[in-house]
C-alpha cells in the first residue's frame, strides 16, 4: 500500500475525511500514477552528416521527454516531422512501426501516435531507426538514429 493511501486511510480513521472523500482522493492518486507512467521516457534523435573536403560535420542531437511530445500533440493536434521525414529510409522505418504521415510530414492520427508513444515507453529501450549510409562519391556519409529510452 502506498504511503499516500495510508495517510488517507488514517485521515478516515481520525474522522478528518469521510469514506466517500477518501475514495475520491485514492482514485485521483491512482489516476495520476497511471498517467505519469513513462514520465522519464525520452525520444532521442541523433544525426551525423560528414562533409567532403574536410568540412566540419553536421551533428544534431535531440532529446525530448515523451511527456512533452504527448502534451504538444494533444494541445496542437499535430506534430510536424517534415525535416526528419525528408529522408526516405527514416520515413520507411517509422512507417514500419505504424506511424502514418501526410505529404508534409505531419502525423495523421494524433491519438494513435500518443498511444504508440505510451507503448514504446512501456517497452523501452526501443530503437526505431538505425541508418548508416556509407560514404558516397563525394566523401559524405549520414548516420541517423531514433530511439526511445
Amino acid at each position: 500500500m502506498s504511503e499516500q493511501v495510508e495517510r488517507i486511510l488514517n485521515m478516515v480513521k481520525d474522522g478528518k475525511v469521510t469514506p466517500e472523500e477518501a475514495e475520491t482522493l485514492i482514485n485521483a492518486i491512482s489516476k495520476k500514477s497511471e498517467t505519469s507512467s513513462g514520465s522519464d521516457c525520452h525520444l532521442r534523435i541523433k544525426v551525423l552528416e560528414t562533409k567532403s573536403n574536410g568540412q566540419k560535420p553536421t551533428v544534431v542531437k535531440i532529446n525530448l521527454p515523451i511527456k512533452v511530445i504527448s502534451m504538444l500533440a494533444k494541445s496542437t493536434g499535430k506534430i510536424g516531422l517534415d525535416h526528419v521525414m525528408k529522408h526516405n529510409k527514416v520515413k520507411e522505418s517509422l512507417s514500419n512501426y505504424g506511424l502514418k504521415t501526410d505529404a508534409d510530414g505531419n502525423i495523421v492520427d494524433i491519438d494513435a501516435f500518443i498511444k504508440a508513444l505510451d507503448e514504446l515507453c512501456a517497452n523501452a529501450p526501443v530503437e526505431l531507426v538505425d541508418i548508416v549510409e556509407a560514404e558516397n562519391e563525394n566523401g559524405e556519409s549520414t548516420v541517423v538514429k531514433i530511439f526511445v529510452e
